[in-house]
């Protein structure tokens, strides 16, 4: 079996191999100066020619004038590995040689930005996904990365990036709406009081006191529309009012008004 490796010697000089024995030892080598370079094995018939693995490490230096270009791979007619690797592309960047296949992405930069603030930047390459960092802030939910500050399209980790971008966050207010229809009814030791559920509200605080200012008011947090209580005084004797909350991106409560109150 023959590897033939041709490269671009204004771009690299190869410095140095080192056979792996995947079958043994090379029957020949050609010198290391020579381009295209060749290393030869012998495999016979009755050798496992199924063996995967690394056949040999070739060492490159990059000239001061390399530029991107390609390096041709090729094995001979006795092809046991059934393929070939042909053109492959290499990229010289920071002193190394990385190789690509013909699919590869391009390296294209995303520029996170909240408002005027830049918050990350990432480089995206071939199958690598979106990171979009969470963000958090009082009394808003977060919607998301969008191409544009106002409106544009909402990215996800799937999205395809075909060019350097600048993508923003973007937010919605929390708003909780006063509950309605509050009904209390009397009991002989305490009150039972329901109302109309609020949209989107995670749970409900109830209060209630003797005193028309709310002064001394005891509180409930309730997760439903309803609530009974056990008090000394039946309902004629307490002022009831309630308001709904929702949770915003900090996991905060954001409250609504209270109700009127109910006697």
């Amino acid at each position: 079996m023959q590897l033939k490796i041709n490269y671009l010697s204004q771009n690299l000089r190869l410095s140095g191999v080192e056979d792996k024995e995947l079958f043994g030892n090379p029957i020949s080598t050609s010198k290391e100066s020579m381009n295209p370079f060749i290393i030869s094995w012998y495999a016979s018939d009755s050798e496992d020619k199924t063996n995967n693995g690394t056949l040999a490490v070739l060492k490159f230096e990059i000239l001061k004038s390399a530029q991107d270009c390609t390096i041709s791979i090729s094995y001979d007619a006795e092809n046991i590995f059934n393929s070939q690797l042909e053109n492959k592309k290499f990229e010289t960047k920071n002193g190394d040689v990385r190789v690509i296949s013909p699919q590869a992405k391009k390296e294209y930069k995303v520029t996170y930005k909240d408002g005027t603030k830049t918050i990350k930047t990432e480089v995206i390459a071939g199958d690598k996904k979106l990171s979009l960092p969470s963000r958090t802030k009082k009394k808003y939910t977060f919607k998301g990365w969008y191409t544009k500050a106002k409106g544009g399209t909402k990215l996800t980790a799937n999205t395809i990036i075909k060019d350097n971008i600048t993508v923003f966050a973007q937010w919605k207010k929390v708003t909780v709406k006063i509950p309605k229809g509050i009904k209390v009814s009397a009991k002989k030791n305490g009150f039972a009081v329901k109302w109309s559920k609020v949209s989107g509200a995670k749970g409900y605080e109830i209060r209630y006191s003797s005193k028309a200012n709310m002064k001394g008011a005891k509180k409930i947090i309730k997760s439903t529309n309803r609530l009974t209580k056990k008090c000394r005084k039946p309902a004629k004797n307490y002022y009831i009012q309630i308001r709904a909350y929702k949770i915003d991106s900090e996991h905060l409560k954001v409250y609504s008004a209270w109700s009127s109150k109910k006697y």
